[in-house]
């Protein structure tokens, strides 16, 4: 059970340790989803039950490598969508994104 969940718990770590995406320069915002992206595919392929042994799906990289070309024109909530989007070729129902922001009013 660990494995079905640890993408989405271990990127939703890294994610919300770089701040608001959409405070930063243009290019640092492009560059830091872009990253965002290669690190979930890479966590998946290193923890999925299925693709630790297996090559990822080609639609899941080909959908990963043109929403990197669409970063500047969507909104962090967007991106987060989109992300979402790309666990649907995991095809297991147990691989998400969790959206967590750092700036909780207490």
């Amino acid at each position: 059970m660990f494995t079905r969940i640890a993408i989405a718990t271990l990127f939703l770590f890294y994610l919300t340790g770089r701040g608001s995406a959409q405070t930063q320069q243009p290019n640092d915002r492009i560059q830091g989803w872009s990253s965002d992206i290669d690190t979930m595919l890479a966590m998946m392929k290193r923890e999925h039950y299925v693709y630790r042994t297996k090559p990822l799906p080609g639609e899941l990289i080909k959908n990963a490598d043109a929403l990197k070309g669409k970063i500047s024109r969507y909104s962090d909530e967007r991106m987060l969508t989109e992300l979402e989007r790309l666990m649907f070729y995991m095809h297991d129902g147990h691989s998400y994104i969790l959206p967590v922001s750092r700036k909780i009013a207490v």
